[in-house]
């Protein structure tokens, strides 16, 4: 919300959450055209909280879970608009809306789609929030074949609210293992430097989980990144090594594949656009 009251995008009335995403007039269009239309009946109330329990009510899940989307698309929009002086086209928003209706899709099958063994892996498939009082920081490596190593991390607590993202990137001739430890350490490193002390540091690898929980190093270039990221962890009050699968790994894996505008780039309390959806996916899929 800004210092002026009314909404930025109609400039006619009073400015809330619910008149800003359902209620505003340059939203409109995007309702109907998005196949959404039947939420809007729906709105009896002022306040958007019981406007969205009132659709969990009445709508399919899956007109329910589109009517979300659209409403954060909208929100964004309206965020751009006010601090960055950028309107987002309709087009461009419902392409963006139909891209994550089909992603989540895509996602969720992944997840609950298929038959669970009798003794399910220890390993989670989505994302969790952590513990309160405990931050759960998650990495991931990309290698490419050109000799680029991008390494992506996000710092989220309880709530699910991001703290921290990071991308960087190096060239470097990594094997795979060797990358994610090095992901892992870059995204302890940005922690404590942001003053967290209570981690839950969630990576791809279960090879590199079980290799830290051991804490049993050789000779190898791994094994040295690996003793780096053990004594940067001495200074913390509690650490733990945990393993996700990829699906549940989703935000930094796509920060991974980012390319900074230098070497490295931060967003506090952030993610950058590109990977914004999938901070969204995280949320629902525990609701």
């Amino acid at each position: 919300m800004t210092e002026d009251p009314q909404c930025p995008c109609c400039t006619s009335v009073t400015e809330t959450a619910l008149h800003a995403t359902v209620l505003c007039p340059s939203s409109h269009d995007l309702w109907l055209r998005s196949g959404c239309q039947a939420a809007l009946p729906l709105v009896s109330s002022n306040s958007f909280g019981e406007v969205i329990l009132n659709w969990a009510e009445h709508l399919t899940p899956e007109l329910y879970q589109r009517s979300l989307f659209l409403s954060w698309f909208i929100w964004f929009r309206c965020n751009r608009w006010i601090f960055e002086n950028a309107w987002d086209p309709d087009e461009a928003i419902l392409h963006r809306h139909s891209k994550l209706v089909v992603d989540f899709d895509e996602y969720t099958r992944k997840i609950y789609g298929s038959s669970a063994s009798p003794t399910a892996p220890s390993s989670r498939k989505i994302w969790e929030p952590p513990p309160p009082g405990i931050i759960k920081v998650n990495v991931d490596a990309r290698v490419s074949n050109d000799g680029w190593i991008g390494l992506g991390t996000v710092a989220r607590d309880c709530t699910s609210s991001v703290l921290f993202s990071a991308v960087c990137r190096h060239k470097a001739r990594w094997d795979p293992l060797t990358a994610e430890s090095k992901a892992a350490w870059y995204g302890l490193h940005k922690a404590v430097e942001y003053g967290f002390n209570n981690i839950i540091l969630e990576v791809g690898s279960l090879v590199l989980v079980n290799k830290l929980k051991k804490k049993s190093f050789t000779l190898a270039a791994v094994d040295n990144v690996l003793e780096d990221i053990v004594f940067a962890s001495a200074s913390l009050s509690s650490i733990v090594w945990s393993h996700v699968k990829q699906d549940g790994n989703f935000v930094a894996h796509h920060l991974a594949r980012l390319v900074p505008y230098n070497h490295e780039q931060v967003w506090e309390n952030s993610v950058p656009n590109e990977v914004s959806s999938y901070v969204l996916l995280d949320f629902l899929s525990m609701n």
